[in-house]
């Protein structure tokens, strides 16, 4: 064999390595090295917004819980998803993967909510160039306008100039946690939760949901309330 032919070889191998060792970077996704000593909700909101990983969370009965108990999260080079999947363990929720989003879910969570993620809209008319958190306001007007048939809706909504301009398309037969799903995977990513607007929630007139994009909230995705500010931990009926 020539030297030439050899060297031709040597580059070959090398190329293939390299290919190799690409695609299994690929393979593996963004990994997260972070350290949180602090609630299990912050935590998952530091993994999210290091990996820009979509995520939903559904509270429970107990549904101050991810907000109350506190820990130590460390991980260095981990799967985000991995991660997740230890701190919703700590929290007692499980973890699934529907839509496109990483969706944490309460033991204990009531059929009524349930009912509202499966609800589905015959026709979705889409978003356009609206805020994350806007997405949020409209999909709780439709749980409180068309699902507990109120007679209207009313919402406060802060936000910047800096606020990303996102657009959802129309859809048919699509259901809540669906379109809650699709907002959230829009531009860096961002987390849905559905909670309670009243410390003692009854059903679907008592509940929110309320969508933080990680690029416009970098600092409030950390603070992010598990229900209303006057919240001690009841349990929802």
């Amino acid at each position: 064999m020539t030297g030439a032919r050899r060297m031709a070889q040597a580059l070959w191998l090398l190329s293939a390595v390299l290919v190799a060792g690409a695609q299994s970077a690929v393979a593996r996704g963004p990994r997260v090295t972070l350290s949180v000593s602090g609630s299990p909700m912050a935590a998952i909101s530091a993994i999210g917004r290091q990996a820009h990983l979509p995520i939903g969370i559904v509270v429970g009965k107990d549904y101050g819980r991810l907000c109350r108990l506190s820990g130590s999260f460390d991980f260095k080079g981990s799967d985000p998803r991995d991660a997740l999947r230890e701190v919703a363990g700590h929290a007692g929720y499980t973890l699934t993967e529907e839509g496109g989003a990483e969706v944490l879910l309460a033991s204990d969570i009531a059929q009524w909510q349930q009912d509202v993620l499966n609800y589905r809209v015959t026709a979705f008319p889409g978003l356009k160039n609206e805020t994350m958190a806007y997405m949020g306001v409209m999909l709780t007007g439709w749980i409180q306008t068309t699902i507990a048939q109120g007679h209207g809706f009313g919402g406060s909504l802060l936000g910047s100039l800096t606020d990303r301009q996102l657009s959802l398309p129309p859809m048919r037969s699509v259901a809540i946690q669906e379109i809650a799903d699709r907002a959230v995977s829009l531009d860096e990513g961002g987390i849905w939760i559905m909670k309670p607007t009243v410390v003692n929630p009854e059903g679907t007139k008592d509940v929110e949901i309320e969508i933080i994009s990680y690029h416009d909230r970098p600092d409030a995705s950390s603070q992010i309330a598990c229900g209303p500010t006057e919240m001690t931990h009841p349990a929802m009926n």
